[in-house]
C-alpha cells in the first residue's frame, strides 16, 4: 500500500510543468524589459550630458571670440558662427559630434529677437537621436554684452 501511494503522488504532471514554465517566462520577460528600459535611460542620460557639454564648449568659444573682438563684438561673433556652420564639419575643431548629432547656433537681439545687436542672445541647439531613434534636443543660451 505504501508503494502505491508514493507512485500516485510523486513527480510532476505535464500540466504542472507547463504552468511553472509559463510563470518563469513571464517573470523573465518582465525582468528583461526592466533591464532594457534601464539601459535605454542610462544611454539617453549619457547622450544628453554629451550634447550639453558640446553646447557649453561652443558657448565658451563664443565668449572667447567676444573677448577677442575689438570694437563691434556682435559682428565678430556672428561672423565666427557663420564660418563654423558653413564648414563641412561644423564645430569639428571644438567637439566630436555623436552619430546623427547636428549643432546649430542662432544669434539675435536679446531685447527684440530680431537682427543681432547688443545685448546679443546666443542659442546653441544640439539635436540627436536616442537608441530607439526618437529625436532629442538640448538647448543652451546666454546673453552677451560688451566685456
Amino acid at each position: 500500500m505504501r508503494q502505491r501511494l508514493c507512485k500516485d503522488s510523486c513527480g510532476l504532471t505535464l500540466l504542472e510543468l507547463a504552468l511553472a514554465m509559463a510563470i518563469f517566462a513571464i517573470a523573465l520577460g518582465a525582468t528583461a524589459q526592466c533591464l532594457i528600459s534601464y539601459y535605454c535611460q542610462l544611454d539617453l542620460q549619457e547622450r544628453r550630458s554629451t550634447a550639453m557639454e558640446h553646447c557649453r564648449s561652443i558657448l565658451n568659444a563664443v565668449r572667447e571670440v567676444r573677448d577677442g573682438a575689438k570694437g563691434d563684438f556682435v559682428n565678430g561673433v556672428t561672423a565666427w558662427v557663420q564660418d563654423q556652420e558653413q564648414g563641412e564639419g561644423a564645430y569639428g575643431a571644438l567637439v566630436t559630434l555623436m552619430p546623427n548629432e547636428a549643432i546649430t547656433t542662432v544669434c539675435s537681439d536679446a531685447a527684440t529677437g530680431g537682427a543681432p545687436a547688443d545685448p546679443l542672445l546666443v542659442q546653441v541647439t544640439s539635436a540627436f537621436n536616442d537608441m530607439r531613434g526618437r529625436p532629442m534636443t538640448v538647448r543652451l543660451a546666454t546673453i552677451l554684452t560688451r566685456s
